[in-house]
């Protein structure tokens, strides 16, 4: 290798930094410089020598397992900063090269403020690779525990190491959602910057050394797992019980680690230890930590309960992403829990601190909170408010989304002169349809003289009134004509043809004549993609979802599906092309992703029923039709449930608060307010049927009382 630098920087264009590796297997030593093979890592050695041209190295800051951290100054610019470098002894490894080169590219894609900066990386002299990072000021939070401990006696107070929490858990919830997880957090690799003398403001971190993170798969990607189930790495104070047994991990084990970290922080104490490393990965495996009450003070049940939550053993029963954990400790700052609260937070302490409970655990925790809370509201309260609050629609008795083009205008009735017409207007199509038949057959069409457009476009207008007046079956009978006139003498690519095919199916699917419509459609579909360049992408994309939503009605779902498949096809062509979309362009494209969702959820396909439930609330945030706020209220109900069905149970809680905060917002709305405890009561039933008995309770009280609010 050329002794020459070479240095992969963090390109602000955003191509990916690059080590130039030779090829090699991996388990082929490579020969280093025979200088770097006599070195120690943390003798200094490397101090005043100049890395990548302008990086001067001053002095060995730390040192840590697999890496020393040295100061450094950029000739050029007089900043300082850290530089890391991988141990010497370690180098031989082309698997350690390998996992020091993810370690950058990993943590250079990174820019959150609680994730330390990555500037610069590279091999030094051809063979050893470094790091360039921000240069901190401040000392790590295992230093702070220390320091506080010898000073008070006592570890870290809830108020202070609550804000801490937070920001650690929204920068592990920043680089879970890049793919990226830590594997090695533990309070020493958590920086608390210094503050100016005199400064009240909240404590700043950094969260340092992705040294072992691990990129969760991502679509697309064939990136090879460099740590392969069966090796441990990290911690073993803080490693999460998967983590010990050398299993496949995921981002649930980053909130394990987070557990031990805040058990540590407000206990002064880490919550499993032993003898030797085999006795602390066998408690972790096994072992639940003692309480922390008694050993914290002014410690709420609520925040104790969240702690055990995410230590809990099987990841099904942690909080399931760090976005949850996040919705959790807000809720413990400075927030008073009601009685109903703390009852709920001790059985969840209780529950946490148990193995992972079966069905009829569940049911007898929850006979117990209902004679619990019965004892303490008088004798059957508890159970009469939670039977009043349980009862809500069922999920296929929910009332479905609202459209415009289903709505009712209110107009005045017809009167007699307006129904004159109108049967006038049908005869006269009816008599000239029959003559055009006729010549068709006759083969004389093209002798034809005279038009009737003027008349098709005033049984349009008609069709359209009859429709804002809720009388689509007689709207369908005079688009009917007008579209077979029009076929017949202007032909099917005519947009006057178009127009009225279009008015024809609107009026057949607002009837609820969805053969009917169906038929209309097939045959329009033949024509109008032929021209779909001239109308755009997203009236096509209408046509398909009205398509979606007739198969629905007629209880084809696999049509339905891939009528609504083209729907959100067309859809996303035309946003691609920047079409402008019209206000009922918008809720149609609103309602073909939250129709797919309906699909999959009836096809118990949960997981991908919320992701269209997620880009329909998306969508129906920028609609501004008249039902908007009741379909938004729907969909966050709709994801909710499909959340609880997937067993994502923290995300479906935190959406049913999002729904909730909602149907306050929108309690004026008379169709929000007259279906909202129906959505709230329903909900609490999807997670009593998935086995969420606590929960369930919780909501359904909560309902019952709301209930006896109302009335």
């Amino acid at each position: 290798m050329s002794d020459k630098p070479e240095s992969g920087r963090n390109d602000p264009s955003g191509k990916e930094a690059s080590f130039d590796f030779r090829p090699a297997k991996d388990d082929e030593t490579i020969p280093l410089d025979s200088a770097f093979n006599r070195q120690n890592p943390g003798d200094g050695s490397l101090i005043g020598q100049v890395v990548a041209g302008h990086y001067e190295i001053l002095e060995v800051i730390g040192e840590g397992g697999m890496s020393v951290v040295y100061r450094a100054r950029h000739q050029h610019l007089n900043r300082q900063v850290a530089i890391k470098f991988l141990h010497g002894h370690l180098v031989n490894s082309r698997n350690n090269l390998e996992r020091f080169k993810q370690e950058a590219r990993s943590v250079s894609q990174l820019e959150h403020r609680g994730v330390v900066r990555v500037y610069d990386f590279g091999l030094f002299q051809g063979s050893r690779p470094y790091i360039v990072m921000d240069l901190l000021k401040g000392r790590s939070l295992s230093q702070l525990i220390r320091d506080t401990v010898a000073e008070t006696g006592a570890a870290l107070p809830p108020a202070r190491a609550l804000p801490i929490f937070i920001q650690i858990a929204e920068a592990l919830a920043y680089t879970h959602n890049k793919g990226i997880v830590h594997r090695d957090l533990k309070p020493s690799n958590i920086i608390i910057l210094d503050k100016p003398p005199g400064d009240t403001k909240e404590d700043e971190i950094r969260i340092l050394d992705f040294g072992i993170a691990k990129l969760l798969p991502h679509a697309g990607t064939d990136g090879a797992a460099l740590t392969q189930t069966g090796e441990v790495f990290g911690s073993p104070l803080y490693m999460s019980p998967e983590q010990c047994k050398g299993e496949k991990l995921d981002n649930r084990s980053d909130i394990y680690s987070m557990g031990c970290l805040m058990y540590e922080t407000l206990t002064g104490k880490t919550p499993i230890n032993g003898a030797n490393m085999l006795e602390i990965l066998y408690r972790h495996m096994n072992e639940m930590p003692k309480p922390m009450k008694g050993q914290v003070a002014n410690l709420s049940g609520q925040l104790e309960s969240l702690v055990f939550k995410t230590l809990a053993k099987d990841p099904r029963d942690r909080f399931q992403n760090m976005e949850g954990l996040v919705s959790a400790l807000k809720d413990c700052v400075d927030q008073e829990q009601s009685w109903l609260g703390k009852i709920l937070s001790a059985f969840n302490l209780y529950r946490s601190r148990r193995k992972r409970l079966q069905p009829a655990e569940q049911f007898a925790i929850f006979a117990s909170f209902l004679a619990l809370a019965a004892t303490i509201l008088s004798a059957g309260t508890a159970l009469a408010l939670y039977l009043y609050g349980n009862t809500g629609l069922a999920l296929d008795t929910m009332p479905d989304w609202k459209l415009s083009i289903e709505d009712s205008a209110k107009s005045a009735p017809e009167d007699m002169l307006q129904k004159l017409s109108r049967s006038r207007l049908t005869s006269t199509l009816h008599h000239r349809l029959d003559d055009l038949r006729r010549m068709e057959k006759e083969g004389k069409l093209e002798q034809l003289t005279s038009d009737s457009n003027a008349e098709v476009q005033n049984a349009i207008r008609i069709a359209r009134r009859l429709m804002q007046s809720s009388q689509s079956k007689d709207a369908s009978e005079l688009a009917y004509y007008a579209y077979r006139i029009s076929l017949l003498e202007n032909g099917g690519k005519s947009m006057l043809t178009v127009e009225t095919a279009v008015i024809y199916t609107q009026a057949l699917y607002n009837a609820r004549e969805y053969t009917k419509a169906l038929d209309s459609l097939k045959e329009l579909f033949s024509t109008y993609l032929q021209i779909s360049t001239k109308v755009g992408q997203h009236p096509t994309a209408v046509l398909c979802t009205l398509a979606g939503d007739c198969y629905f009605n007629l209880k084809d779902f696999e049509h339905a599906k891939m009528a609504l498949s083209d729907a959100r096809r067309f859809f996303e062509l035309g946003d691609a092309h920047k079409e402008q979309m019209e206000g009922w362009e918008e809720e149609m494209s609103a309602f073909a992703y939250s129709r797919s969702g309906d699909v999959a959820s009836i096809q118990k396909n949960f997981r991908e029923a919320t992701g269209y439930y997620q880009e329909a609330e998306r969508r129906w945030q920028r609609v501004t039709t008249a039902h908007v706020a009741y379909n938004r209220a729907l969909v966050l109900y709709k994801e909710s449930v499909s959340l609880v069905k997937s067993g994502q149970l923290d995300s479906a809680e935190s959406k049913a608060n999002q729904l909730i905060s909602y149907l306050n917002e929108n309690k004026n709305n008379e169709l929000v307010a007259k279906n909202r405890l129906n959505f709230l009561s329903s909900y609490a039933g999807t997670l009593r049927e998935q086995g969420d008995w606590l929960a369930s309770a919780r909501r359904s009280i909560q309902i019952g009382l709301a209930r006896l609010k109302d009335n």
